[in-house]
Parts: C-alpha cells; sequence; structure tokens
C-alpha cells in the first residue's frame, strides 16, 4: 500500500531512530477472507515496520465483555483453524515480513507479549487493552473504524469509548458521537493508494454503468443492490453492470450482471476502471473503503447517506435516504442521462481522493499511538 518510497520519506515520521518500539496491535479473530477494517489495520503495521518497529498483530477470537448480536460465521472459523497454525499470515494481504502475527483461541491479559505501545482495534479487544494498558503502564490506545453495535450492545460501546485509552477514529461522525460523551479523540482519515486505484478511462468510454460490492452482512443491502441493477436491466436494454465480494452470486440477481466471487486486487481494479459508476447501499459505515477506491479509479459515487461516505465524498457524490432503493436507481439514472455531470463528479472525486494518502494517514496514526502525552 506504501508502494511510492518518495511519499513514504515525505511523511516520515516525527519519531526518531531511537524511539524504536514494541508495537502489540489487538485485533478480534483471524480472517481468511479481505475485511476492509483489517486492511487498514494491516497497512498501517507495514508501515510501522517499514519505520523500524517491531510490530505484533495479536489475533485472538475469544474476548471477554461484548455482547454479539449478529455472528458471521466464517471469521469465527477461520480463526479457530489458524489457532492450529498460530503463526499465520494472511493469504489476502502482503504483510511484512518482519510483523510477527500471533493467533491464540483465547486472549488473556497475561498472554499479551512484553510491549511499549498496545492498541485495541475493533470494540471485542479494547477492554482487554485497557487492563494490560493499566497493569503494565504502557500507553495504550483504541483505534476506531465504526459503531459497531453488530457485535455489542451501545451501553458496552460506549463504555469502551470512555476507557482510559487515546482515541482514534477515522471519521468525522465518529469523532461527533466521541464528543458527545465528552472524551477526545484524533480525527485520521483513510489514505487511499493512488498507485494502487489509478485512474482509468474517462466516464463515457467506459463499458459498464455501474459497479457495486455485494456482502452477506445484512446492513451492507445487498438486496437493494440487486434491485437497482435489475430494475435498470428492465429500463435500459443495454444496461451493463459489475458486483463484487466475497460472497456467493446473489440469487435473484439478473443476468445482465456479471459477478466476481473472491476478487482479486487487479479484478476489484478492472471492475472500478470498467465502470462510470459505484453504487452503495449500505445502511451505515465507518469510514467505507469501496466507493473511496472507485473514486480514485473515476468512477462517479452514488451512495446512501451515510456518515462513512459523506466523510469523504461530500460535495463529490449523488446521496439518497437509507433504504430508498427507488432515490438510489434515480440517481444512477441522472449520472447515466447526464454525461457531463458523470464526469464532473469522476473528476472531482478522484481529486478529493488525492489530497490523503496511505503513508500520511499511516505516520499520523504512528505518532498518535506514540505520543505519551
Amino acid at each position: 500500500m506504501f508502494s511510492k518510497k518518495q511519499d513514504s520519506k515525505s511523511a516520515m515520521s516525527e519519531v526518531s531512530h531511537d524511539q524504536r518500539s514494541r508495537i502489540t496491535i489487538v485485533l478480534p479473530g483471524f480472517s481468511k477472507y479481505p475485511i476492509g477494517g483489517y486492511k487498514v489495520v494491516y497497512s498501517y503495521a507495514n508501515f510501522l515496520a517499514e519505520q523500524g518497529h517491531d510490530v505484533v498483530l495479536l489475533h485472538a477470537l475469544l474476548l471477554k465483555g461484548a455482547r454479539h448480536k449478529v455472528k458471521d460465521f466464517r471469521r469465527p472459523i477461520a480463526s479457530i483453524l489458524s489457532g492450529l497454525r498460530p503463526h499465520k499470515q494472511p493469504d489476502w494481504f502482503a504483510l511484512d515480513e518482519r510483523i510477527e502475527c500471533i493467533t491464540l483461541p483465547i486472549l488473556t491479559p497475561s498472554l499479551v507479549p512484553r510491549s511499549d505501545y498496545i492498541v485495541a482495534t475493533e470494540v471485542q479487544t479494547a477492554t482487554l487493552v485497557a487492563s494490560v494498558a493499566e497493569k503494565t503502564k504502557i500507553p495504550g490506545s483504541y483505534f476506531i473504524q465504526h459503531y459497531e453495535d453488530w457485535s455489542a450492545t451501545p451501553d458496552f460501546i460506549d463504555a469502551t469509548w470512555k476507557l482510559p485509552l487515546k482515541k482514534i477514529v477515522i471519521a468525522p461522525w465518529l469523532e461527533s458521537h466521541m464528543h458527545q460523551l465528552g472524551q477526545d479523540c484524533e480525527l485520521i482519515p483513510n489514505g487511499i493508494d493512488p498507485v494502487e486505484f489509478p485512474p482509468g478511462p474517462k466516464t463515457n468510454v467506459r463499458v459498464n454503468d455501474v459497479c457495486a460490492m455485494v456482502s452477506d452482512v445484512p446492513w451492507k443491502r445487498a438486496d437493494l443492490i440487486v434491485k437497482v441493477l435489475n430494475s435498470l436491466g428492465e429500463k435500459y436494454p443495454n444496461f451493463r453492470a459489475v458486483t463484487f465480494g466475497t460472497c456467493d452470486r446473489p440469487e435473484l440477481l439478473g443476468a445482465h450482471v456479471t459477478h466476481v466471487k473472491n476478487p482479486s486486487k487487479s479484478e476489484i481494479r478492472d471492475s472500478y476502471q470498467s465502470s462510470k459508476i459505484y453504487l452503495c447501499a449500505s445502511d451505515a459505515e465507518g469510514w467505507h473503503l469501496p466507493p473511496a477506491e472507485a473514486m480514485s479509479s473515476g468512477c462517479a459515487v452514488v451512495s446512501t447517506d451515510i456518515g462513512g461516505v459523506r466523510a469523504y465524498a461530500d460535495g463529490t457524490a449523488l446521496f439518497s435516504a437509507v433504504g430508498d432503493a427507488e432515490a438510489l436507481q434515480l440517481n444512477v439514472e441522472r449520472l447515466m442521462e447526464d454525461v457531463e455531470l458523470c464526469d464532473s463528479l469522476a473528476i472531482q472525486g478522484m481529486s478529493a481522493m488525492r489530497e490523503n494518502t496511505p503513508s500520511k494517514a499511516a505516520s499520523r496514526f504512528e505518532s498518535a499511538i506514540l505520543r505519551r502525552s
């Protein structure tokens, strides 16, 4: 993700060579499948390793405290199987070989390796990290990428946000909620790599009208994606679209839509670069990576009005109310029929994505977790 060496150098951390540290980042289980939040954490871990830090990625499935309401069975199964290979690295992300990966079936404070700094990621990890930080007197941070009400009750989530940890959030809507709880935090938006997601051809020559990521996670609303794409296929005889994701092809998706299961990076990039419009129908997201990647690749974006897309696309995308398939379709049709508007939003989106590189974001993350005040 940090492929431009000159960019990495220009965004070098303020941390000096005599401050190189051992940093443990705790994640709630190993994932065999791509997950956006994990991708961000792994990318930051790579950056920290490049700066000379000793980085430990500690994956643990059974963490105390969180009360699960919705379960994704693939990740627990992958975590249990990975426990048989406790130092396995993810196949879907190129981790720096200097990073130590540890997968444990259960994690207690006594099993956390010696560290100079420790970082919680998802809500399931926060209580444990706070306990370790208190007992060892090492600085602890809490990297918050969403309001994870699918994993815990709001009361539990809010309680973790009040723990004596340094909070880092990725979107203004998360920052706002943190302030409502009377807590301080640092806002560090994600960066999109223009090398990984370069601009494609102009929108008017792209072969697909729409691309979209589909998922079997309920709030990502594959049902709305299917409804909109099917309706557009009925209305426009030459309408073409492509979907991709780790799930199977949605059962009701029309034959006019190509679906790519478990796409490679190049297949995702091709989907973006071959499409005029990216469609997001999610009910909620923290800081949603796929629309941002699509914007970097030259797509105009149509989305439900959620903070995780407004965070970077306010003024450069068309928004409609959450759950409103008809409004989503009308916005797609508007861009299909107004070539100049579609191209204008695509150009504005590309420009917006160039303002914050992954190296700049990672450097700010490094400074935040290593700052002792």
